[in-house]
């Protein structure tokens, strides 16, 4: 039992590692003004972020612009993916998940495209436009192939449709 439980904390020690490495290449890829499509709420945070941050290190060095990577992804819990993005919350604002259950982010339960599109937290690579649009497709097929819809389910479809398209939107604005 006691290697089980040793064994558990050792992955997740090294899932936020990892999940640290990524936000801290994000960090310097964004830097480094790399087009790899970045879009969604996240990718402002980030930017502000690194903007309150550059001044105090060399970003000319690698081993800076990492350190400034790392120092910017401490400020961040946890890192999950799902099809349409990433979710990346901040400690601090934890709180202003879509997904709050009053007391934690339900990132299992939570992890709805009508949550995660509108939420804060959600960042997008061009692999992601993909997904949104097939995503829409599928919700629009049903809107206008179930006419026996309930009105609030219609109601949660054509808000899923509409933050959809402000993702999408922001695809073609930031694509960072």
């Amino acid at each position: 039992m006691t290697q089980q439980y040793t064994e558990g904390k050792d992955n997740e020690k090294q899932g936020l590692s990892i999940e640290k490495e990524f936000i801290t290449e994000l960090v310097c890829n964004l830097v480094e003004e790399k087009d790899l499509g970045y879009f969604g709420p996240q990718v402002s945070v980030l930017m502000k972020l690194i903007k309150d941050n550059i001044d105090f290190y060399d970003v000319d060095n690698p081993k800076e612009m990492e350190a400034m990577g790392y120092a910017i992804a401490d400020g961040f819990d946890r890192l999950k993916v799902n099809e349409t993005g990433l979710c990346m919350p901040r400690k601090d604002t934890l709180d202003q998940s879509k997904c709050w259950n009053g007391k934690f982010p339900d990132y299992e339960e939570g992890s709805l495209f009508v949550n995660c599109s509108a939420c804060i937290h959600n960042f997008c690579q061009r692999g992601h436009k993909e997904a949104i649009e097939r995503h829409m497709i599928s919700v629009s097929n049903m809107l206008d192939n179930a006419p026996l819809l309930g009105e609030k389910l219609r109601k949660k479809y054509e808000k899923e449709l509409q933050q959809g398209e402000k993702l999408l939107a922001m695809a073609d604005i930031q694509n960072v």
